[in-house]
């Protein structure tokens, strides 16, 4: 047996255990962080950070009741003055506001205000629309008008439609009964005109009548209308159905009603 190679093997061996142990040692040291590195990825890191917190909030918002989430304010319009105008009022609610509204409108009836619900609705099978009331306030029992219609293949024009029937059952539901709460109310004509409307009013039992609308389109139109944003761009059968409303608001105004569409 050689000697020298006995003392190589071993001096080997301790070099191989040295190395060995060097290795465990700077794996057990804190690395410092490379500043470019760590710079690289911070934006990337900064925007998943900032993408999952609006997630979270937006999941918070869903889960709040729809009156703690903030809506737009009350909007409250008219049509500018003239004879191709809408003659009433246009009240646009926020959500919760205009359920609050709609659900308390029963609570204390006035015999002389008619309330009218209008729909409209268009599918591929067919277009319609409905328009529900109560004929008397302090009844419960609802009177109904449903309407087939052709022609018309807009949802917003089933939606005008439907405010036209209501306006149009309003004209013919106005009686010639006086109303007492109307002619106890009324303050002395100052013009001929006044005077004319006056005595209008003395002779119908409706004074004011409220249609409820589920399409914003709709009031944002009436209230624009002689003059809407992108004239040039509606239907024909979209201005008719609009003038067909002014006319109607129009007579009900002559015949002393106020009309307001929600």
């Amino acid at each position: 047996m050689n000697p020298s190679s006995g003392i190589t093997s071993t001096a080997n061996i301790r070099k191989r255990k040295s190395e060995a142990e060097d290795t465990d040692t700077d794996s057990n040291t804190p690395q410092a962080k490379d500043p470019t590195k760590q710079s690289q990825e911070s934006p990337s890191a900064g925007r998943r950070k900032q993408k999952g917190k609006e997630k979270r909030q937006r999941v918070k918002l869903g889960r709040r009741k729809p009156d703690q989430v903030a809506q737009q304010p009350t909007r409250l319009f008219s049509a500018p003055p003239g004879q191709d105008s809408f003659c009433g009022r246009l009240i646009m609610r926020a959500r919760s506001d205009a359920y609050k509204f709609a659900t308390s409108i029963y609570t204390t009836p006035d015999q002389c205000t008619r309330v009218f619900w209008a729909d409209g609705s268009y599918s591929e099978d067919g277009a319609g629309a409905a328009v529900v009331y109560r004929p008397e306030a302090r009844e419960r029992e609802w009177a109904h008008r449903g309407y087939a219609v052709s022609g018309l293949h807009k949802s917003r024009e089933l939606e005008l439609f439907a405010i036209g029937a209501a306006l149009k059952v309003a004209v013919l539901e106005a009686d010639t009964t006086p109303c007492s709460s109307a002619s106890s109310q009324q303050s002395p004509p100052s013009s001929p005109s006044s005077q004319a409307s006056s005595s209008t009013l003395e002779r119908s039992s409706t004074t004011a009548v409220t249609v409820f609308t589920d399409c914003k389109r709709c009031l944002d139109l009436l209230g624009s209308w002689p003059n809407p944003t992108g004239a040039g761009s509606l239907l024909s059968t979209t201005v008719h159905l609009v003038k067909q409303v002014v006319r109607l608001s129009q007579q009900l105004r002559n015949m002393g009603v106020q009309v307001e569409i929600h």
